[in-house]
Formats: structure tokens, sequence, C-alpha cells
């Protein structure tokens, strides 16, 4: 979601930011004491979307952040799409894949599927299931 308001769609609303982490215990402490401090939920920042990345994406979106102990990427849409894709949550997902693929100028269930594929590379098999192409088609 925060991705998506980052690069696509800023006037969309996220609960969470998905988040990839090198020290996952630690940021989980940090994550809980910025909660507490905020009234937000324990899990605001989480890494619930890491079963969707292609792990040959990283270091490959735009920088954002680049700080002494912290280095925030966003995704690009491509990549982005392929994750939507791959979750293919029907309701959930359904605006964010048509919104990424207007602004990728993607007009049908083929070039949607094709750019999932393109971007997930050898994890295609795994990721996208009969799920994700019946999603599609429904959409396009």
């Amino acid at each position: 979601g925060a991705a998506l308001i980052l690069s696509v769609n800023r006037d969309r609303v996220t609960q969470d930011i998905d988040a990839v982490f090198s020290i996952p215990s630690q940021v989980r402490q940090a994550v809980k004491k910025v909660a507490a401090t905020n009234g937000l939920d324990d899990d605001w920042l989480n890494d619930a979307g890491k079963g969707y990345l292609n792990p040959d994406w990283l270091g490959s979106g735009t920088t954002v952040y680049d700080g002494t102990h912290l280095n925030v990427e966003i995704a690009r849409p491509e990549q982005l799409l392929a994750m939507k894709v791959a979750a293919a949550r029907e309701g959930r997902d359904t605006q964010d894949i048509k919104n990424l693929a207007q602004f990728l100028g993607l007009a049908t269930a083929d070039d949607v599927l094709n750019v999932a594929e393109t971007e997930l590379g050898s994890l295609t098999p795994h990721l996208l299931q009969p799920k994700s192409s019946f999603l599609i088609h429904s959409i396009f």
C-alpha cells in the first residue's frame, strides 16, 4: 500500500507498510515502541509481503531515504503489479491491480500476466497460481 501511494496513487489509504528487514527482531522491537507511542497497531510496519517478493529485486527499487542505519526503497510499479497478481486477493488487490495496469499502459489480462511473469522470473511457477489468472481475467 505505501509503495503504491508513493509511486502511483497518492489518494490511496493503507493500514500498514510492508517491508523487508535485515535485522527483523530489532526492527520489530522498534515498531512496537512506535506503535505504543502513536496508538498504532503493532504490525503497522511488517514483512508479510515478503512471500511475494523476488529476491533479485532487492536494491533495484527507487530509493526514497538513504541514511546511516536505514535505507528505504519502493518497488518499481512492475514489481508491485507482480506482487499484487501473485497475492490475488479478490477485492483487496483488485483496485490496485487496475490502477497499476492503467499506470503501466496495460489493457489486457495477457498484458498484466506477462508483466507479472517477467518480473517474477523463475519464481513464476511457485507464485502465480490459478487464482491469479482467474482474478486477472475477471478484471480485464
